[in-house]
Order: C-alpha cells, then sequence, then structure tokens
C-alpha cells in the first residue's frame, strides 16, 4: 500500500504550485500520486461524487480513508482541475479539461519553461548527433525568434545552431 505523505527537497511545490516528478508515471508526474489516482478515475467517469472515488480506489485494493478521497477531491477543485454541483445531498464532480487537454498544457509549460531556462542542454537532448536538415532549421528559427522577444539573454546561442545546423551551440 502507498503512503501519503508530503516530502520536501526535490519535490515540494514550485512558487506556482507546479512540480515534475520525474521518477513518477504517468500523469503522476505532474500531480501528486493520489490526485493523479483520482483524477484519472473522474476523467474515465466523466463525472463521480467522492463516495464512487472512494470504491473505484476500494476496488483498486487501495485502502484510502472516504475524508482522504474527500480531501484530495477538494483540492483539486481548488487548483481548477475539477469543478462540483450539488445533486441532491451529494457533490458530483466533474474535470475541468480532458485528459489530453491537460498533459497538453502541462507539457507545453514544462517545454516552454525549458526551454527559457536551458536552451543549450535541451536542443542537445532533441539532437544528440548535431544534424539539423532545413524544416528542423526553420522550425528552430520560430522557436528562437519567439523565445528571443520573452528573454534574449536565455536565447544566446540560438542562432548559431540554427545557422550552422548544430545540435547544440
Amino acid at each position: 500500500m502507498m503512503s501519503k505523505t508530503h516530502k520536501k527537497g526535490p519535490h515540494a511545490p514550485s512558487p506556482r504550485g507546479e512540480v515534475l516528478r520525474v521518477q513518477q508515471r504517468g500523469v503522476a508526474k505532474f500531480l501528486g500520486e493520489w490526485e493523479a489516482r483520482v483524477m484519472e478515475i473522474v476523467w474515465h467517469q466523466g463525472r463521480a461524487t467522492v463516495q464512487e472515488v472512494h470504491q473505484r480506489l476500494r476496488d483498486q485494493g487501495l485502502t484510502l480513508a472516504y475524508t482522504t478521497v474527500l480531501t484530495e477531491m477538494q483540492n483539486l477543485e481548488k487548483k481548477g482541475l475539477l469543478r462540483s454541483h450539488r445533486q441532491g445531498r451529494r457533490n458530483v464532480y466533474e474535470p475541468v479539461m480532458s485528459r489530453e487537454a491537460f498533459l497538453e498544457e502541462r507539457i507545453s509549460r514544462t517545454v516552454q519553461s525549458l526551454l527559457q531556462d536551458f536552451p543549450d542542454q535541451v536542443l542537445a537532448h532533441l539532437f544528440p548527433e548535431g544534424e539539423v536538415d532545413t524544416e528542423v532549421k526553420s522550425l528552430l528559427e520560430k522557436l528562437r525568434t519567439t523565445y528571443q522577444k520573452k528573454d534574449p539573454q536565455t536565447m544566446n546561442g540560438w542562432g548559431r545552431v540554427v545557422a550552422e545546423g548544430q545540435g547544440t551551440p
């Protein structure tokens, strides 16, 4: 059984409350382990009550208190990933965006952040052999232009990458 602990250190939340957990798999790279499990259930069902999510987790062999599931779902609502509405005596939770839209948004922000802070290293990993064809050169030039406007200091060396077709400046 997994323990629900919050650690400090490399997984401490960033100022925006975001963290990339590179050792985790799937959506858990962007959310806490339990938040990811809850979101997967809600995405799969389209909408769910706390009781339904609690039961699905139990069906998966996970023993978790009902109040813990409630807290996780309330936290996901505060983060803007779920919204709820009253239906009788229960809250029904729905995802604010699809799983695909969530991944697209998180991956895009992660890649943009890496490109802004570490453009040379990102390019070295994208093009390890240093060969860049004409189509990729055009794309790199567009990326460089976009990020040059945002942060000129970060983009030093990109022009050489594009001009010389190298993977690293």
